[in-house]
């Protein structure tokens, strides 16, 4: 929306040589507008590749950079179109990365709200969060009328939230890595740290460049409060403690918090090793231990700017990757080539759909819920929506020929003989796979007829797993436990679509767990063929239909269902 942001600033001493001072000299690459070159005034050449990520918590809030600024605004609720936001927190200097800090256990979830932190262009870290789960506009509105009322005026709509700094305590293991949190070099400011991630509630894990020998080493800071405060001073008392640096055989491209997994665990990328480190939480005393993760869903082969790690029903770890030529992996297979954006999306195993004023509760209880169920959501340079289940990604081989090759649900779409929709179909027609499945066999005059209606789709041998999106769209968030994707387009605009291929599950995890009325509601909502109540898992709802009405207790529902 003819808005520009300042993502990055990078900072640099001036060497003094004759009585000169020099400058490091930054050229773009000629074919690559992503890549920064800079000649550093001590002879050291730098090559930074830039990517577009997005910063988005359990509960789907978005922290957007800008400059000194962070624009924070709770998707889950309302997309609030940019470049307005619901809050904005301020910083001492211009951020340079952003993390979300987990919830702690739930007693402690109900009192907090969100927590983010961020490692400044300075080298700092800073630290603010809202007073109550995402309500970050609430906040906003009570800390200015707290403010107005101690001056005795009336509350500023542009009142900012100001983050608090972290105090780091340095020791013998930050001088090991030559990476310091203080000033240096004669009051200026230099500073080696790279990225940043939290694997737990009191954890942050950030990567720091070794000069001498151009290699990296992975820091963990142990995280700690005085005491809770509250109102104004709420962000005040934190204070870290570097427990662990270890190095790494090769400079850092990106760290990875693993979502959902135990114990708290982090994946870092390093250049040209395709197996990435892991760093794992120990048993209480904040160091844990870093190791190789020698696991194919983690390895990816080329180096990806974007990358989401998150953990299986069965305890499974997944690393799903986009890497700069548009090819989204997971570990060491190739899922989808031609991929612009993804997020990951996780249904309640319940079929618990989070909307209204809920929902961002809803959506971090989902996220941290063990029997929730991953699936990952992406958008295709050819602006299709596509959803790829958990078992799609690390399955079997895939064919790789065709523009459209390696997409995940290219292998496991459903023929369009079965499962294609609830109406019209055979309950139970002789097809073993779809009884099994709990689906609906359909006849081949059942499909050709729906296909005749959608003619576009059918061309494209498309499945209700794909959705057309407005050209040049980008995923911003997939909030767990809804049926929603936020998507973003060229112009800056946000929009939210309901893909069936996310309501269809959740229609069907209802049924299972015998929320009738969710599962009506859901079907009706999204316009999901009401037969699907009937049909999922015939003969079931045989014996259950009396439980279907009473739940219901709606003739209108009872009456267009029949």
């Amino acid at each position: 929306n003819m808005r520009w942001y300042l993502k990055r600033e990078m900072r640099y001493p001036r060497a003094s040589s004759g009585g000169f001072e020099r400058a490091p000299l930054v050229r773009w690459d000629e074919d690559d507008a992503d890549v920064l070159r800079v000649f550093t005034a001590d002879g050291t050449t730098e090559e930074h590749a830039f990517g577009w990520d997005v910063c988005v918590s359990a509960a789907a809030t978005a922290a957007v950079v800008d400059g000194c600024r962070a624009l924070v605004t709770p998707l889950a609720r309302t997309p609030i179109p940019p470049p307005m936001c619901a809050a904005t927190a301020v910083f001492s200097a211009p951020v340079s990365e952003l993390a979300w800090v987990p919830r702690g256990p739930e007693g402690e979830a109900e009192e907090g709200g969100e927590t983010l932190l961020a490692l400044l262009a300075d080298g700092t870290l800073e630290i603010v969060s809202s007073t109550r789960g995402t309500e970050w506009e609430e906040t906003r509105e009570e800390l200015a009328e707290e403010l107005a009322s101690a001056k005795g005026g009336d509350g500023d709509d542009e009142f900012c939230l100001t983050a608090r700094p972290v105090r780091i305590v340095e020791d013998d293991t930050v001088a090991a890595v030559d990476a310091s949190f203080s000033d240096w070099d004669g009051g200026t400011v230099l500073r080696r740290l790279r990225h940043l991630a939290c694997p737990s509630p009191r954890v942050a894990v950030m990567t720091a460049d070794i000069p001498r020998d151009g290699s990296a080493a992975l820091l963990v800071v142990d995280m700690r409060r005085v005491e809770i405060r509250r109102g104004a001073d709420r962000d005040e008392g934190w204070s870290g403690a570097m427990t662990l640096a270890c190095s790494l055989p090769g400079e850092a491209t990106r760290v990875t918090p693993l979502e959902g997994g135990a114990p708290a665990t982090a994946l870092v990328q390093v250049r040209g090793q395709s197996t990435p480190m892991m760093w794992t939480e120990g048993d209480g005393d904040g160091r844990g231990g870093c190791f190789p993760a020698r696991l194919p869903e983690v390895a990816l082969r080329e180096p990806c700017a974007v990358a989401r790690a998150f953990a299986t029903a069965d305890s499974r770890a997944l690393l799903v990757g986009l890497d700069s030529t548009g090819t989204l992996r997971c570990g060491s297979r190739v899922v989808a080539l031609g991929v612009r954006s993804f997020a990951v999306h996780r249904c309640a195993g319940d079929g618990v759909v989070a909307a209204g004023s809920d929902a961002p509760d809803v959506s971090y209880a989902v996220s941290s819920s063990r029997r929730s169920v991953p699936r990952v959501v992406y958008v295709t340079l050819a602006d299709e929506l596509r959803v790829a289940e958990a078992a799609d990604l690390s399955g079997g081989p895939r064919d790789s020929s065709g523009p459209d090759a390696g997409t995940a649900d290219a292998g496991a779409t459903m023929n369009r003989d079965e499962l294609a929709s609830a109406a019209g179909g055979k309950r139970g027609g002789g097809n073993s796979r779809s009884v099994e499945r709990g689906g609906v066999y359909m006849d081949r005059l059942h499909v050709s007829m729906r296909a005749a209606m959608r003619p576009s789709d059918w061309a494209r041998a498309a499945d209700f797993r794909t959705r057309r999106v407005e050209e040049g769209s980008r995923i911003v968030a997939a909030p767990p436990g809804s049926v929603n994707v936020v998507l973003q387009m060229p112009r800056g605009n946000l929009e939210t679509v309901h893909p069936r291929s996310l309501a269809l599950p959740a229609v069907t995890a209802a049924l299972a767990a015998g929320r009738f009325t969710a599962a009506a509601t859901l079907a009706a909502r999204h316009r999901v063929d009401l037969n699907l109540l009937v049909d999922y898992a015939w003969p079931s709802f045989l014996s259950r239909a009396s439980e279907f009405v009473e739940s219901v207790n709606d003739p209108d529902v009872v009456m267009e269902l029949i």
